[in-house]
């Protein structure tokens, strides 16, 4: 199913405010049953999602990641810096002078990682720790080019090398040993819940599964310059083509298809807790939240009630403001 998200920016909050309003009334009359059969079912709303842009200032932005809190983090690549974005969108800069941080990962002590490219000089690239109290260090370094990183469930660290073609394994010392080679120009790096590695070829717009035993099988061909992996809610392969239009995911039979459209110029896209889509455009040095989930408190127990904004009409394409039309 194709989403439209940026023919929709003109969404009238009036018509939302007005309908919020009446929920309780609505919601008193759905709940109208016996206690032990109390449920919050999502809401359904007839209406497109909220487009809204983070006030950040950006040059050349790599890559988003959540931590466990909710705060969005940004490799700033142009600017040198690490950027942590809160709930109520406050911006702070978490480390600067960083050689072309490009990817960002946390591990379960409440560390930060970062991948620093180095210009994609031969060993040059490297990864720092930030500790929570703010302390910087070196944890692994002789790396080529290093564009993402990612933790698997055991706590190890895996890094895309795409100067080196490799994905790189770093061991808890900071030790550093291949895991799987060959692999063109990985872009990016994501873990499934059975340990899976999947990754993208930017140059041969191809998408890779690596078992945890390193056996590599290429999984969707076509691509069009991917930048990003990462997983919805739903637990679909999500993948951001940075010279095209679309976000793919790969389905059950194996076949990309379209998720949505999005400008053209994304390189890096996250999804919130309620499964709100965050992208991050490197062309338009743009952030932009797309909120198709909210949640209220339930009128009786306090408990959210996920309303889900979802129009029934694909609205026709219009300008995103952006520099293209598109639609998501």
């Amino acid at each position: 199913m194709n989403v439209s998200i940026f023919g929709v920016r003109r969404l009238s909050l009036a018509v939302v405010v007005c309908f919020i309003g009446f929920l309780p009334t609505l919601l008193v009359a759905q709940q109208k049953s016996k206690k032990n059969k109390h449920r919050h079912p999502p809401i359904r709303i007839n209406a497109s999602p909220i487009v809204s842009h983070v006030p950040v200032r950006l040059s050349q932005a790599r890559r988003l990641s959540f931590d466990k809190k909710g705060n969005l983090w940004v490799a700033h690549w142009g600017s040198g810096t690490l950027l942590k974005i809160d709930k109520s969108d406050r911006v702070t800069v978490v480390a600067r002078n960083l050689n072309e941080p490009s990817g960002v990962a946390f591990d379960s002590y409440g560390n930060t990682y970062v991948t620093l490219h180095a210009g994609g000089v031969s060993k040059m690239g490297s990864v720092i720790r930030i500790s929570a109290d703010g302390t910087e260090s070196i944890f692994a370094e002789g790396l080529t080019g290093p564009t993402d990183l990612a933790f698997n469930s055991k706590g190890y660290l895996f890094v895309a090398c795409f100067h080196e073609d490799t994905i790189m394994k770093v061991g808890s010392m900071g030790e550093v040993t291949t895991f799987a080679a060959q692999i063109p120009t990985p872009a990016s790096v994501a873990f499934d819940k059975k340990d899976n590695l999947y990754t993208v070829s930017s140059t041969e717009g191809t998408a890779y599964k690596i078992s945890t035993e390193g056996n590599v099988k290429v999984i969707a061909r076509g691509l069009n310059v991917p930048s990003d992996v990462t997983f919805d809610r739903r637990g679909r392969l999500i993948i951001t083509n940075y010279d095209g239009t679309e976000l793919s995911y790969i389905g059950q039979d194996g076949f990309s298809r379209t998720f949505a459209f999005v400008p053209k110029g994304t390189i890096s896209v996250e999804f919130d807790r309620q499964g709100n889509v965050i992208l991050l455009n490197w062309d338009e040095n743009s952030l932009v939240k797309v909120l198709s989930i909210l949640t209220i408190p339930c009128p009786h127990c306090k408990k959210p009630i996920p309303l889900k904004f979802h129009p029934r009409k694909q609205p026709k394409p219009i300008s995103s403001g952006m520099g293209d039309e598109s639609v998501i």
